[in-house]
């Protein structure tokens, strides 16, 4: 016949091994409690073995408003599975410590709620399921799994949560999983991330004459046995892997709320906060009661829309409104966002015109519809260009012919006697024809190649001029 103790050890011990994700307030008061002797333990019901072998089979009594369903733990305890009223929706709590099998110390089973969901989405009866977490957190071992199993039914039907007072760490992992979740005002939310102890009792065994020796295939195998010294690298590699459980767990949260929290800092850094400060930071949906959650998955879930629309208009209306205006609002962003785009792209493909660009951008063009005007617009520079070239050859040409008339009237004045030659080299007539150029210094390349050839052109001009007179 096995001992209280034995029982005890046999049911209990390995739940609380390891590391937790619990809120640390709670963590430490339970441990001097524990300690203290004054935490009240449960004794395991002691079964023969014909017993142990058969599953525990759940329960169902009919109520005034729907129904529950139970089973016995292995303290012989009635359990509550989940409740069912008559609208549909089942509800499951998760109170005290999360533990992964039954404890005599009390809190929740993380097998018998993983077990609990199940049942309740198989159940024709269920419409919509709401969590009920009041939880410090609990062992890693266990919790993180109840958290992937509530995504698991929340694909077959919706789950729901809210927190009553307290959901800590591996309580709000459980929490955070759900749809959405609700928070009664003094609820306290969060202490996200992982902790362990380790005592290092050597000191103690040496004071007590005790030397402590670890045998073990690894330096590390041995970490924390009672008496034996924990150095430096052995505390760092529990540290890491701490660090590296805290970081799944903020991991799971940033999924399941699509935040963006680091582990160690700020909404992760350990701290609870209150309901409504949960709120701003996104860990929680709104702030209030139980019935109003229950009140709104009801109505807003399981209630036929028309019964809805016709119990609540007002709300209904301020719904549609609400959509209308969001959807403006985002048809507005979206037309910015494509002008901003559009503005970007003619600005970066046509950075060499400038102009060009603006023009495009003012006349509202796609870059496509740019680009179509813009081969518009070279086709007539090429156009332009074409014509003052044809301009600028029929122009050389005539300068050519004017030179060339130039250096006739030239021999001519050199071989028409001493008078004419004095005339056109007279210096006089020379500075007022270089002053000519220079006034007209276009115009008159147009038609001349060089100030020689106007020269020769306009002593032709002189020349004539002074045979007419004479």
């Amino acid at each position: 016949m096995p001992t209280r103790a034995d029982v005890i050890r046999r049911a209990c011990a390995a739940q609380h091994f390891g590391a937790w994700d619990v809120e640390q307030g709670w963590f430490r008061d339970a441990v001097q409690i524990f300690n203290g002797g004054s935490w009240p333990m449960r004794l395991a019901a002691v079964k023969d073995k014909e017993d142990d072998t058969q599953p525990a089979m759940p329960l169902v009594e009919q109520t005034a408003d729907g129904k529950v369903v139970w089973e016995l733990d292995a303290y012989d305890e009635q359990v509550t599975l989940y409740t069912v009223d008559d609208s549909g929706l089942a509800t499951i709590r998760v109170d005290g410590h999360i533990v992964k099998g039954d404890s005599s110390l009390g809190g929740t089973s993380s097998l018998r709620t993983q077990r609990a969901l199940q049942m309740a989405a198989d159940d024709e009866e269920v419409d919509a399921i709401i969590m009920i977490v009041d939880s410090p957190g609990g062992t890693v071992a266990g919790s993180r799994e109840l958290a992937d199993k509530i995504d698991q039914v929340d694909a077959l039907k919706p789950v729901f949560g809210h927190s009553d007072d307290l959901s800590a760490s591996a309580g709000y992992n459980v929490l955070s999983r759900t749809r959405r979740i609700t928070a009664n005002e003094s609820s306290l939310i969060g202490s996200i991330g992982t902790v362990a102890k380790l005592v290092d009792s050597s000191k103690r065994a040496e004071e007590q004459g005790y030397k402590v020796h670890v045998l073990s295939t690894g330096k590390h195998k041995g970490t924390g046995i009672a008496g034996a010294p924990i150095d430096d690298e052995q505390l760092a590699a529990e540290q890491k892997l701490i660090n590296d459980l805290g970081g799944q767990f903020v991991a799971s949260v940033n999924r399941a709320r699509g935040l963006n929290l680091k582990l160690g800092e700020g909404a992760a850094d350990g701290r609870v906060f209150i309901a409504k400060e949960a709120k701003e930071l996104g860990l929680i949906d709104d702030v209030a009661s139980l019935e109003q959650a229950q009140n709104h998955i009801r109505e807003t879930i399981i209630m036929e829309p028309k019964d809805f629309e016709q119990k609540h208009p007002d709300a209904v209306k301020a719904w549609k409104d609400e959509a209308a205006e969001q959807a403006s609002k985002d048809a507005t962003d979206a037309a910015m966002t494509a002008e901003r785009k559009r503005i970007a792209e003619l600005r970066d493909a046509f950075k060499d015109r400038p102009a060009f660009a603006l023009d495009q951008i003012a006349k509202g063009h796609s870059l496509s519809e740019a680009k179509l005007e813009l081969n518009d617009v070279l086709v007539e520079e090429l156009a332009d260009a074409n014509k003052r070239a044809d301009e600028a050859t029929a122009a050389a040409k005539e300068a050519t012919g004017a030179q060339a008339d130039g250096n006739d009237a030239l021999e001519l004045a050199k071989g028409g006697g001493g008078d004419a030659t004095d005339q056109f080299i007279d210096l006089e007539i020379e500075e007022r024809i270089d002053a000519e150029w220079e006034a007209d210094h276009e115009g008159c390349q147009k038609k001349f190649h060089n100030l020689s050839a106007y020269r020769g052109y306009r002593k032709h001009v002189l020349d004539r001029s002074a045979d007419d007179a004479a």
